[in-house]
């Protein structure tokens, strides 16, 4: 099973909070999420989620790290696709073929500025 891995860096206000979403373009797909924050506190998720990770003075000058387990089973589709988004901004729209693979394991690293 490949890891699909991204970087990327993104600016945050440090005074609001910083809101992960994860969407599925397609019906299909399902997933689960491990969120490595900074310090002791991490995060898991089913699906899609939209939940607040921190406020943006905890993770400037730091990273995050998402790792997600997707799969899309239904016939109807050919791939698997997942959007990844900060505070509304779309940072990573993920899609494979499923005859690449069919549960793909993505590793997203996000810097914060």
């Amino acid at each position: 099973m490949p890891v699909y891995r991204y970087e990327g860096t993104i600016a945050v206000n440090p005074g609001e909070p910083v809101i992960l979403t994860i969407d599925f373009p397609d019906n299909g797909t399902a997933a689960s999420h491990e969120i490595d924050l900074p310090g002791p506190e991490d995060m898991e998720g089913y699906n899609e989620i939209e939940d607040t990770i921190a406020k943006g003075a905890d993770l400037i000058g730091d990273r995050v790290v998402v790792w997600t387990k997707a799969f899309n089973l239904d016939s109807g589709f050919d791939e698997v696709r997942v959007d990844y988004s900060i505070n509304g901004q779309v940072v990573l729209n993920h899609k494979n073929k499923k005859s690449e693979d069919t549960t793909p394991q993505i590793k997203l690293v996000l810097s914060f500025q």
